[in-house]
């Protein structure tokens, strides 16, 4: 039976090498199949529903003028409901269902052929690859309608055309690349300017003899991401392209004190009246000195309080203020009450260091929770006790709380085994030349662009957060078992042959 197995390893091994591609795209099939069987469907309903997405039928019908006016996301992604919600001469949900599934193969591949040209074997990035696409995670964020895996797709993506860049020196590379750089900020503020910039002078203090090609790759991409910000600070006197940095700081300062405390802080003059409202309230909640706005009077962007679906538009001009306030609120918890802060920080770490659908805005369909009990325990190492009973910090913190091993602990040694890597002279010998170890240095800088600020100034999702640079995880994890792992198994394999081929052999015995 183990003879027959290993031959179809070995068979399956050899096919995966030979014909990457189709053997790709029928696991891709598979498994859709078998999701759609249970009954997972495409999710659209975050169109009609969340903050962050503009009036559908401003979408529709005032898309350009509604984008310039968008204060409260980067609108990159919003253009592409937009563009979507316009074709009415097809179904947009039956597009946005179709996008999604292209992104969803788009990044299945792209993370399969980023580890082979990495240097992991064909049938090890397969398996690696096929177990993350066929994870209830990826499966959800593939039917949920929400920017979470274009974005993923995008920065995967960047890696490639990174690597690319790196080893033919085209300058339409570099260019694609720092496009997807451009794309990242547009969709999501956190891929600040800086980030950008700190790629741009990363690069060229490791090419110099190619910084001509560096800079001149850079130039147009930056100048878009320039004007993102430039367009808020002429419309809106801030130069960033979200204006909810307070709202979201707030969840992780203001908002994890006790209602006691805030009033307190409030009656001392710590803290304005805000600190008491919750910071989704509708507009018709704040005082008047906040929603009592003027000026850009004929933009519905700006002046609708409700949306044509009924929910409130966080994009009010009003918002502008309530945030800056809700900000100078969470300044002013960090220096009156630090601990509460603190204590926020380590719900953000301990929320990061969990599966991807746990948190309360993806929900998970019922067919679907005997595969997340199978992918929580093998997948990401769940151990199956309740943490917060133990009365340990930080683990007290989150009721319920479950440590997921492979997370909590994996995560954090792929990260120095990146940097590992990147920075050590003798990962030449295992094969990894400079510009591999460019493109790994990049993987840790994007993996720790999106968690330290992340879980520094937001407590909610951050798991979700974690799910965009998953594939750079998976790609040091592939890098770990072959460079690593496969060699010293070898080794071993090896010197026990020996060592059973040196044993002394027992005395012959003759039968008459």
């Amino acid at each position: 039976m183990a003879r027959i197995v290993r031959m179809f390893l070995l068979r399956a091994g050899k096919a995966v090498s030979n014909r990457p591609l189709i053997w790709l795209i029928t696991a891709f099939v598979l498994s859709h199949v078998m999701y759609y069987v249970i009954g997972i469907r495409f999710d659209e309903t975050s169109l009609l529903t969340f903050a962050q997405y503009l009036d559908p039928e401003l979408l529709k019908h005032n898309l350009l003028e509604s984008l310039l006016y968008l204060h409260s996301q980067p609108p990159l992604f919003n253009l592409f409901l937009g563009i979507v919600l316009k074709c009415s001469f097809l179904d947009p949900m039956f597009l946005f269902q179709c996008a999604y599934l292209v992104c969803g193969l788009v990044l299945y591949c792209s993370l399969f052929f980023l580890q082979v040209r990495m240097g992991v074997n064909r049938p090890l990035a397969f398996v690696i690859s096929t177990a993350f696409m066929a994870s209830p995670s990826f499966i959800e964020y593939e039917h949920w309608l929400f920017y979470t895996l274009p974005l993923t797709v995008v920065l995967t993506l960047s890696g490639l055309l990174l690597l690319g860049f790196l080893e033919r020196k085209r300058s339409w590379l570099g260019f694609w690349f720092f496009s997807s750089l451009f794309f990242l900020a547009g969709i999501r503020s956190l891929f600040h300017i800086s980030y950008f910039a700190l790629i741009v002078v990363a690069l060229l203090a490791l090419n110099w003899r190619d910084r001509k090609k560096v800079m001149l790759s850079a130039l147009v991409p930056f100048v878009l991401i320039l004007s993102l910000y430039c367009k808020n600070l002429v419309l809106f006197g801030r130069f960033q392209t979200s204006s909810w940095l307070g709202i979201h700081t707030s969840k992780i300062t203001t908002l994890n004190l006790s209602e006691q405390e805030r009033n307190q802080l409030v009656s001392e003059g710590k803290l304005s009246e805000l600190a008491l409202i919750h910071r989704w309230s509708p507009l018709a909640k704040f005082p008047p000195k906040y929603r009592e706005v003027t000026g850009y009077e004929d933009i519905p962007a700006l002046r609708q309080v409700i949306k044509s679906t009924g929910l409130t538009n966080y994009n009010h001009l009003a918002y502008l203020a309530i945030s800056e306030q809700y900000l100078e609120d969470s300044i002013q918890v960090v220096r009156h009450r630090p601990k509460a802060y603190l204590n926020g920080v380590m719900k953000s770490w301990l929320t990061y260091f969990t599966p991807h659908g746990h948190f309360g805005l993806l929900e998970a369909p019922s067919a679907l929770s005997l595969l997340n009990s199978i992918y929580d325990t093998f997948y990401y190492g769940r151990i199956p006790f309740d943490m917060s009973q133990t009365g340990v910090l930080p683990f007290c913190l989150i009721p319920g709380y479950h440590v997921y091993l492979f997370l909590f602990i994996g995560l954090p040694l792929l990260f120095a085994y990146g940097l590992m890597l990147a920075l050590s002279r003798r990962s030449a010998s295992a094969g990894l030349d400079r510009n591999r170890r460019i493109v790994i240095l990049y993987f840790c800088l994007a993996m720790a662009f999106v968690a330290v600020p992340g879980n520094l100034l937001e407590l909610t999702e951050n798991n979700r957060y974690r799910f965009s640079t998953e594939p750079f995880s998976l790609v040091l994890l592939g890098l770990f078992i072959q460079f690593f792992l496969i060699p010293r198994l070898s080794r071993a394999l090896s010197r026990r042959d020996s060592r059973l081929r040196e044993a002394p052999q027992g005395p012959k015995v003759h039968e008459d």
